[in-house]
Parts: structure tokens; sequence; C-alpha cells
């Protein structure tokens, strides 16, 4: 399988044909490590950095994939939004407290210009725990994500003229009170319609 992401690494993309994402996905499903993805999330083609991204998120669990894990985060700030969306959840998994930059470029895709990326880091910021976030909880607005939050207070924040600081609130409810039935009603009056339907598909 190391011979195929060589050849798929030379610009022969082809390969894909012979060998699907989901062959490759089920090799690594199987081993231990997932370190020969390197080449393609490194490579400058966003069609093979992508496909080895996509690979990651298939078969990455919370502890498998720490190998790789900070050529994924690199490419949350690729230029190509097909490639900045599929390590997301990747990243969010295997994130540990002291990686500070790689919160920082996940927490940042929450109001990225394309709304694909920012639907997928609101998804995968659930993933990450407290503890994780302890290092950044004095970051601007991070705070949001954190369950000591009261409500009030992501009400008002969720009705910010500021984009980013609304994403982190709605993301902080969708991590903190999904099961809240009545708050989530609340939530859903924000004035914004895209952002009432986020909170709604928690009711």
């Amino acid at each position: 399988m190391d011979k195929v992401i060589q050849e798929i690494c030379a610009n022969r993309p082809e390969m894909f044909e012979t060998y699907s994402l989901s062959q490759l996905a089920d090799y690594f499903r199987g081993r231990e490590s997932v370190q020969a993805l390197t080449p393609m999330l490194t490579h400058k083609d966003p069609e093979i950095a992508s496909a080895g991204a996509w690979i990651a998120s298939e078969v990455i669990e919370e502890n498998k994939g720490r190998e790789i894990f900070f050529e994924l985060a690199k490419l949350l700030g690729h230029p190509d939004p097909g490639v900045r969306f599929w390590p997301i959840s990747s990243v969010a998994l295997l994130a540990k407290d002291g990686d500070t930059k790689e919160l920082k470029q996940l927490l940042a895709l929450l109001g990225d210009e394309n709304p694909g990326v920012r639907n997928q880091a609101m998804r995968s910021v659930r993933l990450l725990s407290n503890s994780t976030l302890s290092g950044i909880k004095d970051l601007d607005s991070v705070c949001y994500l954190f369950p000591d939050v009261p409500k009030k207070d992501y009400l008002e924040a969720c009705r910010s003229p500021h984009f980013f600081i609304r994403r982190i609130a709605i993301a902080g409810v969708m991590r903190n009170f999904s099961g809240d039935k009545e708050f989530i009603r609340e939530m859903c009056e924000l004035p914004d319609q895209g952002e009432r339907e986020e909170v709604r598909s928690l009711a």
C-alpha cells in the first residue's frame, strides 16, 4: 500500500480509479499507524491532499492518528475549502491540552468564509474536551465553550454584531445545552435564519 500512495503522490491521481478511497481507508483501519498518509497530506495537489485528509477522517480514533496530527492541522489553513473541510474532525478528535496554535486554527474555522467548512467546524467543536480547551480558555470568546457560562450571556453573545462571537456562542450552546429543550426554544428566536436553523437542529 505504501507503493500505491507513492504512485498517487507521483502526480498519478488516476490511481484512484484502481484503488478507491474506501479501499485505502479499509487498509488503514487494520493498521495501528497512519503515518503512511503523510505524503498525501503534504502534497501540493489539493485533490491528493484532500483525499489523504478524507481517509484520515475515516480511520482516526481518539487514540489512533496522533503521529499525523500536525500535518492535518496545517491543512486547516489551506486555501482550498475542499481541503480545509476534511481534517477538521480529525484535528478535533486528536487535539490535546497544549496544542494552542492548532486549537486556534480550528476555532477560527467557525467563522470561515465557506459555509460547509463553518458547519463542519461547528459539529467538530463538540468533540473537544474541556481539559483540551483549558489551555486557551483565556482567549477571546472561548469562555462560551465551557458549561459555566450563564444562559443570559449566551443569548446576548448570539445577538452580537460580531460574526465570530455569534458562531462560538452557538458552538457553546451545542456543546453544553443540546438536551435543554426550553433553552433551545429561546435560542430559536435568533435574528439570523441560518443560525436559527443550526440551533433548531438540536431540538
